[in-house]
């Protein structure tokens, strides 16, 4: 079974994001605007803060096989926003390597 950081290597955030998301994405978290309050390999919450804005929670977690998230920026379910793909780089970037 995948963990969480292995579906949010960069491919997969651009599949499930917009051009623009995951660029403001990358500039929250190149900001070190993202705070992860839960690590673990099923579900991965963040606090989520881009510079000058608002926080917002961050869930990501196992859906199956899939990836899924939540974000208190929206009620959306379907969009994968700005501080969900920060909240996924920094995952990503906080995980431990696989061999």
């Amino acid at each position: 079974m995948p963990s969480v950081a292995d579906l949010t290597d960069e491919d997969s955030l651009l599949k499930l994001s917009s051009s623009s998301n995951f660029r403001l994405g990358q500039e929250i978290a190149e900001s070190g605007g993202v705070e992860l309050v839960e690590f673990g390999p099923v579900k991965v919450v963040a606090e989520v803060t881009p510079p000058g804005g608002v926080k917002r929670t961050v869930t990501l977690f196992l859906s199956g096989q899939r990836l899924g998230w939540k974000c208190t920026c929206m009620s959306r379910v379907d969009v994968f926003c700005k501080h969900c793909i920060a909240a996924g780089i920094v995952t990503r970037q906080n995980a431990p390597e696989r061999r």
